[in-house]
């Protein structure tokens, strides 16, 4: 009976041992490591494309499909959210019937997500406007104060007109102000930034003004080129002038922070009022050489300025 006691005594001994050995094994060499790699994990995820404020909205288009009702209005998109479209003063049915890993393979991996939405009666303009979620998996975000929203014109066959260089009149300008070189193409507004863009009249020093947020866990950066054409906001400004911002800029945001910068702006159409309003980026800037006053800006879009087409 002794000899059995002491067995069984020196049985949990080593048991125990061992199982004091594992524990300060696993949490060397596996608990610290797999901590380090979930955290890095974490950082990419909730920096990632598919992660974030809404944003890098394009309108691909309508699309013949096999589901029904065989044409849908595609759209992709990064962030974490989703996307509302809007056309005649109504919302569009977006379908959501088709897995991404279905879309990526038919249509492309694009780092992002895709949206099928009901087609809309043609040729018409629709908005695209984000609503981003505030928390996804381990990704705590806060919705930015201004979702990302694109608006594009389709022409009766269902392919996207405004986002390409081809449709300036809702900027009050006539198209040969493309062909003349007087305004270009140029899609210079991309960042995971949270950025709002304010009106304080213009040809000075804090004509516009900038403010930007970033949720992200890492700096994060945005350049802003000579010429870049901000018009405004809402409908109900639509008799204010665009802004031209005079010189190239770039701003960067640490993790958490916020900046606000005023930057020297002209306006671009004469005959309307000197903004005070807000703003948001277009796909065009003023070419560069038009920049060296405001009286030049205004000689250079004056045989080109137009009523505004509404959008």
């Amino acid at each position: 009976q002794f000899s059995l006691k002491l067995l069984l005594r020196l049985f949990l001994a080593s048991l125990v041992g061992c199982c004091a050995r594992s524990m300060s094994f696993f949490n060397v060499n596996l608990v610290i490591p797999l901590f380090l790699n979930s955290c890095i994990l974490g950082f990419a995820q909730c920096n990632g494309r598919q992660h974030g404020a809404i944003r890098n909205i394009e309108v691909l288009g309508v699309v013949k499909t096999r589901r029904s009702p065989g044409r849908r209005l595609f759209v992709v998109y990064q962030g974490n959210g989703v996307v509302h479209l809007k056309a005649g003063g109504k919302y569009l049915k977006n379908f959501g019937d088709t897995n991404w890993i279905e879309l990526n393979t038919k249509y492309g991996d694009r780092n992002g997500w895709y949206s099928e939405f009901q087609v809309p009666p043609l040729p018409t303009v629709i908005t695209v406007k984000g609503e981003t979620y505030g928390y996804s998996g381990n990704c705590n975000l806060s919705p930015p104060s201004s979702e990302a929203e694109v608006r594009v014109r389709l022409s009766a066959g269902g392919q996207v007109e405004t986002d390409h260089s081809s449709w300036t009149e809702p900027l009050g300008y006539k198209p040969e102000i493309l062909s003349r070189g007087v305004l270009k193409y140029h899609r210079w507004f991309s960042t995971t930034l949270q950025v709002t863009f304010t009106a304080a009249g213009h040809d000075h020093s804090g004509a516009l003004i900038i403010d930007a947020f970033n949720p992200g866990r890492s700096p994060a950066s945005i350049g802003f080129p000579a010429g870049a054409l901000l018009t405004p906001k809402n409908h109900r400004d639509g008799g204010m002038q665009n802004l031209v911002l005079k010189e190239a800029l770039s701003i960067t945001v640490q993790s958490g922070m916020r900046k606000h910068v005023e930057s020297y702006a002209f306006c671009g159409n004469k005959r309307l009022s000197s903004p005070r309003c807000n703003l948001r980026p277009t796909n065009y800037i003023l070419s560069p050489e038009y920049l060296s006053s405001q009286i030049a800006v205004y000689r250079a879009v004056e045989p080109y300025m137009t009523l505004r087409e509404e959008l």
